[in-house]
């Protein structure tokens, strides 16, 4: 609506810079306004980001360092017998790999679903803030329109059966 002159609703750009800015400016002082209200969305986003990987990068890395000083308290109170039955590569593959696998997934896969789950939440307040009665509707009519998709049956073994019936 700023680009084309028409009036700031809240479901246009000049909407949700209204959250910003105050909300009685005019389309030319908007336009002017747009570039910085860019530049800030982009600075948060990747102010974000940062913050995200050194606090999961600090969380990470004391996972991995309690991990590994239980591992080494529990190998120190092992029986000599432990370790004549074990090669001593499967011990330090348990200390490398595995541990590392779990720091990959504490950094990363923890990561990933707090982002988008945040995502998510964002993204519906924005949803209901710029259309509430479309949201509404969209939420009721979706999952009523899903419940008819389990029950059709093109499973291989009923395909298999109308293949079986040709000449």
């Amino acid at each position: 609506f700023i680009f084309a002159g028409g009036t700031a609703g809240n479901g246009s750009i000049a909407g949700v810079m209204s959250l910003v800015l105050p909300p009685d400016l005019d389309r030319a002082t908007m336009l002017k306004h747009l570039p910085f209200f860019l530049i800030l969305v982009a600075v948060v986003k990747g102010l974000s980001y940062a913050g995200q990987f050194y606090l999961m990068g600090e969380i990470g890395q004391r996972v991995i360092y309690d991990l590994r000083r239980e591992l080494h308290d529990k190998l120190l109170a092992q029986s000599l017998d432990f370790f004549h039955d074990r090669r001593s590569g499967d011990i330090l593959a348990r200390f490398l790999n595995d541990v590392k696998n779990v720091e990959n997934a504490v950094t990363y896969a923890v990561s990933s679903a707090l982002r988008d789950t945040a995502q998510v939440v964002v993204l519906l307040v924005l949803l209901f803030y710029l259309d509430y009665k479309l949201s509404l509707i969209a939420f009721v009519v979706l999952p009523v329109a899903a419940i008819p998709i389990p029950r059709v049956d093109a499973t291989p073994s009923a395909l298999r059966q109308g293949l079986q019936r040709l000449p």
